[in-house]
């Protein structure tokens, strides 16, 4: 299952929770996350591999953290709408 998938557009948005994906601007690598009982680093690869993945498949993917979502920061999607 995706977040969001705009079948028009190929498109596929990812909203990253900042706590359970580990936001790299909260986050250090080595910082452990006790409930999903990964290392932020970790987590950066399983997101990173599941990315890819899709990407592999054809889709374009944004990642949008919880953080750009609170302040309405939509800009990486810019090129894709």
């Amino acid at each position: 299952f995706v977040d969001i998938y705009l079948p028009e557009k190929n498109l596929i948005i990812e909203c990253q929770g900042d706590y359970w994906h580990m936001n790299p601007k909260k986050y250090s690598a080595t910082d452990y996350n006790k409930t999903i009982k990964r290392t932020a680093a970790e987590q950066w690869e399983k997101d990173k591999n599941r990315r890819l993945y899709m990407e592999y498949a054809g889709y374009k993917v944004v990642e949008l953290w919880e953080s750009e979502i609170n302040a309405q920061d939509y800009s990486k999607l810019d090129i894709y709408l």
